[in-house]
């Protein structure tokens, strides 16, 4: 094994002794390295022109285009009556920025929360006889709503 690795080593000596040998220039500086010489003007300057341009005929003004007027966006408001034990409608789709309005109808006093996945984003305060409380949905989504604490369920889907 011995001999094998002498003979690799005098191979990398011959190689490397063999090998020409490369100046390397010194580097200029950053500031050196990027300064360009201005650039001298070609060919000969250009001599004034005696040539009229016209100017454009006028023509007749044109009359403005009416802009259609976008249409006002509604406000989007829907109704769940919460009475008997129940919401009424138990399921709801309605479109975000739709506010929805929970009226209360019955003697018992809860609150309700809604959660979109299992992250509460609603809570009412606590609604006696005819109260009523409104939310806005901003986020698309499955919303579950429950009261508390009777646990009367209700879900509304927010879609765009």
């Amino acid at each position: 094994m011995r001999p094998y690795y002498l003979s690799l080593l005098l191979m990398i000596i011959l190689i490397t002794s063999c090998a020409p040998k490369v100046e390397v220039d010194k580097a200029k500086p950053v500031e050196e390295a990027y300064v360009k010489e201005p650039e001298e003007a070609i060919g000969q300057p250009i001599e004034k022109s005696e040539e009229v341009i016209e100017k454009p005929k006028e023509t007749a003004p044109v009359p403005p285009v009416p802009v259609p007027e976008e249409p006002e966006e509604t406000a989007l408001e829907e109704t769940i009556e919460i009475s008997d034990n129940s919401f009424s409608p138990n399921e709801k789709t309605v479109k975000i920025n739709t506010k929805v309005t929970w009226v209360k109808k019955d003697k018992r006093d809860y609150k309700i929360a809604c959660y979109l996945e299992s992250i509460r984003v609603v809570l009412s305060p606590t609604l006696k006889d005819g109260d009523s409380f409104t939310y806005t949905f901003l986020k698309e989504g499955e919303y579950s709503c429950i009261t508390t604490p009777y646990g009367m369920r209700s879900t509304i889907e927010v879609v765009s």
